[in-house]
């Protein structure tokens, strides 16, 4: 009797962890995004939150689950993990409304009340089964509100143009050139390059190049970062359609997800095989090459439409960094 009891004790002490002893590895995390979608409609678009961090578009009144995911490597390959967090709103709060909640998701309404047409949703990771970069384990999730009155001067527009951080043109003077190259190089870098700050030589070269240039370096200021973007591997993990998307909603201000736009565009599908055959370059050139680019960004509005005459003199980006005697030129109006 007493040596089954001993065997006994010996099975139930062989079973329980000893305090020091190695423990598995836990799982990497390697990348962190969000997927969103329309409350009940089980078709989520994702976003990408760390290492690149894409706004997520969220219209006024519109409700949306967000669920807080990971890339994590699991025998070699990457495969998609939820991650637990809690979420609270931080800058532009107001504009947005916090619901039901579970361990890694959290719905939030656009209310459109104020500030820029831009707020953000903080995180801080609580899921202690995954190891990441301390970046990582607290963030923010960018929401770019559209339609209604976002304070921005555009409300009730049916969700068009929502300008970016920066300076922002003056409508009832036609607005200013440098403030809208500056908001046009901003969508730009957001689109393509998924960066967010400008204060960057290149970046404040190819404000001005914008500024000095017009549409022109509008278009080859787009190709640059698309070259740069493809060389970087930015859009590597993301399949054609989803980068097509990505541009159609960055640049174009369309909304929904790739299924959504294929079966509202026809020419979607084109621009994925496009990209698919040619490359990240083209699909850009194509996409910032359009009429509805230049409607939906406002050129013509802003006077980015038309490039003066003696454009490509001193700037390698078709601005002309003398002012010279065009410094009181009315770009708004074609060259003649």
């Amino acid at each position: 009797m007493k040596l089954k009891a001993l065997l006994f004790a010996s099975t139930v002490l062989a079973a329980v962890a000893v305090p020091g002893m190695a423990q598995p590895p836990r799982t990497s995390i390697i990348a962190l995004q969000v997927n969103v979608e329309d409350v009940g409609s089980q078709r989520p678009t994702t976003y990408g939150v760390r290492p690149n961090s894409e706004n997520v578009p969220l219209a006024v009144g519109q409700n949306v689950r967000v669920s807080l995911v990971g890339t994590a490597i699991v025998n070699g390959v990457g495969v998609e993990r939820p991650v637990n967090a809690r979420f609270h709103p931080v800058a532009g709060g107001g504009t947005l409304e916090l619901g039901q909640s579970g361990p890694n998701w959290v719905v939030v309404r656009g209310r459109g009340n104020g500030g820029n047409g831009f707020a953000q949703l903080a995180y801080d990771i609580t899921d202690r089964n995954y190891t990441m970069k301390a970046p990582f384990e607290s963030g923010r999730i960018t929401f770019q509100l559209t339609g209604g009155n976002t304070g921005n001067g555009n409300g009730g527009n049916g969700g068009g143009y929502v300008p970016g951080p920066g300076p922002v043109p003056n409508p009832n003077e036609g607005g200013d050139r440098l403030a809208a190259a500056q908001r046009v190089a901003q969508r730009l870098y957001q689109a393509i390059l998924k960066q967010n700050d400008l204060s960057g030589r290149r970046a404040q070269n190819d404000i001005d190049a914008i500024d000095r240039g017009g549409y022109p370096a509008i278009q080859n200021v787009a190709r640059d970062l698309a070259i740069a973007a493809e060389a970087n591997g930015s859009f590597d993990r993301r399949t054609a359609d989803e980068v097509v998307a990505r541009f159609y909603r960055e640049l174009l201000r369309r909304s929904g997800s790739a299924r959504d736009l294929a079966n509202q565009d026809r020419g979607f599908l084109d621009n994925v095989r496009l990209l698919q055959d040619r490359g990240l370059p083209e699909l850009v050139r194509v996409i910032v090459g359009s009429q509805e680019f230049q409607k939906v960004q406002e050129l013509e509005r802003y006077g980015l439409l038309y490039a003066p005459n003696d454009r490509g003199r001193g700037n390698d980006r078709g601005g002309n960094r003398d002012r010279g005697g065009d410094s009181n030129r009315d770009y708004r109006r074609p060259p003649r």
